[in-house]
């Protein structure tokens, strides 16, 4: 799954030279906290609230507040922004947010502003795929490195024909092992299956 197939395309955008009190009414109305700021079609910045709380510790109260009537959106947005392309995987590019520390996914392509969604979006759109709320069954399987054992795993889970909701490695933290987690729909036969995964060597966890 691409950053394509969940962003937001219909962006909201505003111009750097856009007075600060129409843009902050702007995100007033539509009930947002972020404004990308597009110039001649290409992205330039990023207004949040964020920046116009830190441009606020600058003045005294009543000279912060007339000054806002003359202020741009130019004079506080952000304009070191990090960027991703619409055909970077989801996974990718929520660890690379969370590496950066920012919460606003700026999705560009060729320069220009393509689309948006924030950690919070893609954290909950992972979750979607990975099934969380969905009813089902989650096997553990302790070191089972992806490759030939997980592919023996999976065969003996299909051959209980159970529904596969989701698969993925993972190296849980302080480990040096691979482990395997096989999320599948509720299966009435699932003591057999831990059975037959037994027989073969498998160490199981179920949730």
């Amino acid at each position: 799954m691409y950053l394509k197939d969940c962003m937001i395309t219909n962006v909201v955008t505003v111009e750097p030279d856009l007075p600060l009190m129409e843009a902050l009414k702007i995100m007033q109305e539509r009930g947002i906290r972020r404004l990308p700021v597009v110039e001649r079609g290409r992205l330039v910045g990023l207004l949040t609230e964020g920046r116009v709380r830190e441009a606020s510790l600058f003045f005294t109260s009543w000279k912060f507040y007339s000054s806002l009537l003359r202020m741009r959106v130019r004079d506080v947005m952000e304009t070191k922004l990090i960027t991703f392309s619409p055909d970077i995987p989801v996974e990718d590019c929520l660890a690379r947010a969370l590496e950066s520390k920012i919460g606003t996914i700026l999705v560009v392509e060729n320069g220009r502003l393509v689309g948006i969604l924030t950690v919070t979006d893609l954290n909950n759109f992972l979750g979607q795929i990975l099934g969380l709320g969905k009813p089902g069954i989650r096997l553990h399987l302790i070191n089972c490195p992806r490759g030939e054992r997980t592919r023996k795993a999976l065969e003996i889970v299909m051959s209980f024909k159970a529904g596969i909701q989701t698969l993925f490695n993972y190296t849980p933290p302080g480990t040096r092992s691979e482990d395997a987690v096989i999320r599948i729909d509720p299966l009435p036969q699932i003591e057999e299956l831990l059975e037959a995964l037994k027989k073969e060597g498998f160490e199981v966890k179920v949730a």
